[in-house]
């Protein structure tokens, strides 16, 4: 930033009244409140030309500083063993919540069909509709290399 002094100067600094000179010495300070937006050219005219409010989809990466960079740092896709249940906000407690385990009654939403086949090494437990007077407990599993219905109740 140049300065050039226009009047003469009322009062002389440690090396004399600067007049007219077009360096900024380091005895020169500008303090808080002594600028106004009026007194510096072109600064309200900048101001008013800018977006007031930052809405949703007026930023993009290329505008957002370190933000690209940011992002190419960061894994591009979550796989298997990726994810603990420490580092999954909530999941313990959902989990906790669940039921299963040791417990002396179990509510069970009645099916009106059989569910899809259970994916290999699990098996399902479920009521269905037997007719209009009977409802069964029902598991399905692999038993000797097939996928079978079971009435246990």
């Amino acid at each position: 930033m140049v300065i050039k002094h226009s009047t003469v100067a009322t009062s002389a600094d440690e090396a004399g009244a600067e007049v007219n000179k077009s360096e900024w010495n380091d005895d020169h300070v500008i303090d808080d409140g002594t600028l106004s937006i009026a007194k510096t050219t072109g600064l309200q005219t900048a101001l008013d030309a800018k977006q007031a409010t930052i809405t949703d989809g007026s930023l993009t990466i290329a505008r957002t500083t370190g933000l690209q960079t940011a992002l190419d740092g960061k894994q591009a896709t979550i796989t298997d063993g990726d994810l603990t249940i420490a580092r999954t906000n909530g999941l313990q407690a959902a989990i906790d919540g669940a039921g299963g385990g040791a417990h002396t009654t179990q509510d069970w939403t009645v099916q009106s069909s059989s569910p899809a086949d259970p994916s290999a090494g699990t098996g399902i437990m479920y009521v269905k509709t037997i007719d209009t007077n009977n409802q069964g407990l029902f598991i399905k599993m692999k038993k000797n290399g097939s996928i079978v219905e079971v009435q246990v109740g």
